[in-house]
């Protein structure tokens, strides 16, 4: 602090730095310059006492405080965020150990007939697929941009492409189950359009044709092809029943809920000829 020329009126003068700049600072008396300059420098006092930074310290804080200003954020907001970054990467694991605790689990799954075998060999196809392009890579680093250009670099028909794509979410999913990550990639990948080529045909088999069908069958799929013509009931879950889902007494099928879509349980009317056709 120093007095000096007037200053619009202001005789007395304190320099001092603001946010890593010289600023110099007028009052009109000594008595105000005084308190000005001790408060300044018990401020630097305090901090220095608690932190101790070199002169490139502070200067690379000052240039991350301006790189962060046009985007509203403070240095501490950006040392925590890096942070629980940092500790994302602590728990993660390489895509490979995911794969085996995943291949695991679904057998787990599969024997305790939670799932179909068809449903498990598709998930442990697309397992497969991701293994091969990100086995060594940490999950919680997988974007979802990767993800993306792994599904449309596959050769595939758009059909399978996407079928690859619901499995992987549900791969993702584990992984988030297991803390593995903190986000599942796929969520915000949406189903790839087919280009339509004209309206699809479809066949119908007359009463005829049906029972011609029927009777040229081999009669190991006679029940498969009775629930499916005439019951309605979906291919997948036709896979999963067993004799004592079908009740003839009650003349009806019921399917338990982690036998059908949805795990949802539900009951089908046996009609006549289904009963016919199954009876033997």
């Amino acid at each position: 602090m120093r007095k000096s020329s007037p200053f619009n009126g202001k005789e007395w003068r304190v320099t001092g730095y603001l946010d890593g700049k010289r600023k110099q600072f007028w009052f009109a008396t000594e008595k105000e310059a005084r308190r000005e300059a001790a408060d300044r420098n018990r401020e630097r006092e305090a901090y220095g006492s608690k932190v101790n930074l070199d002169s490139e310290a502070r200067l690379e804080a000052y240039r991350a405080n301006e790189l962060l200003r046009p985007r509203g954020k403070t240095i501490l907001e950006a040392v925590r965020f890096y942070l629980e970054h940092l500790n994302n990467l602590s728990y993660s694991v390489p895509f490979s150990t995911l794969a085996e605790r995943v291949r695991a689990e679904f057998a787990r799954r599969l024997e305790k007939d939670e799932v179909s075998e068809r449903h498990a060999e598709s998930l442990r196809e697309t397992l497969k697929k991701l293994e091969a392009r990100f086995g060594s890579q940490l999950v919680s680093e997988i974007t979802t941009d990767t993800v993306r250009e792994w599904l449309l670099g596959l050769p595939l028909a758009t059909k399978t492409r996407n079928k690859h794509r619901g499995y992987a979410g549900q791969i993702f999913n584990l992984a988030l189950d297991y803390g593995y990550t903190t986000f599942n990639p796929v969520t915000k990948i949406k189903k790839f359009n087919q280009r339509s080529t004209g309206p699809d045909e479809i066949s119908v088999l007359s009463a005829e044709e049906t029972e011609r069908l029927f009777r040229a069958a081999d009669p190991e799929v006679i029940p498969f092809l009775a629930l499916w013509f005439f019951c309605g009931i979906r291919r997948a879950t036709i896979e999963r029943l067993d004799w004592r889902d079908v009740r003839f007494a009650e003349k009806r099928v019921i399917v338990p809920k982690y036998k059908g879509k949805n795990q949802t349980r539900y009951q089908v009317r046996l009609q006549e000829n289904a009963l016919n056709w199954l009876r033997p």
